[in-house]
């Protein structure tokens, strides 16, 4: 989040124009707040599919300088597939999204 040369906002941006056929349903991903151990804020995760954005609370362009734990903990769990970074939060976000997606189009009448 405090990375001045590769910012959130400049990957974001860059992610938008992606050529992928995911890139809808990851952009319409909900953003979780992702909590460390202690319940403190440790940043955020949208993700979708095999793509993962994660934004580091406190952390400038060397993430495992800054935040070493927070940084040993993701990527841990991106491996192992837990937690935010688990397949079965993936089917949960792609569940909720047909729903509402489905949801909404029978509420607008079309």
């Amino acid at each position: 989040m405090l990375d001045l040369r590769d910012g959130v906002v400049s990957t974001e941006e860059w992610m938008k124009n992606m050529n992928w056929s995911g890139l809808e349903m990851f952009l319409t991903a909900e953003r979780r707040v992702w909590k460390d151990g202690n319940g403190d804020v440790a940043g955020y995760v949208q993700r979708w599919g095999n793509l993962s954005h994660v934004a580091v609370s406190g952390a400038g362009h060397f993430v495992p300088t800054d935040k070493a734990v927070n940084s040993r903990d993701m990527i841990e769990a991106w491996v192992l597939g837990k937690g935010l970074f688990g397949a079965e939060d993936v089917h949960q976000t792609l569940t909720s999204s047909v729903l509402e997606s489905k949801s909404n189009r029978f509420d607008s009448g079309n």
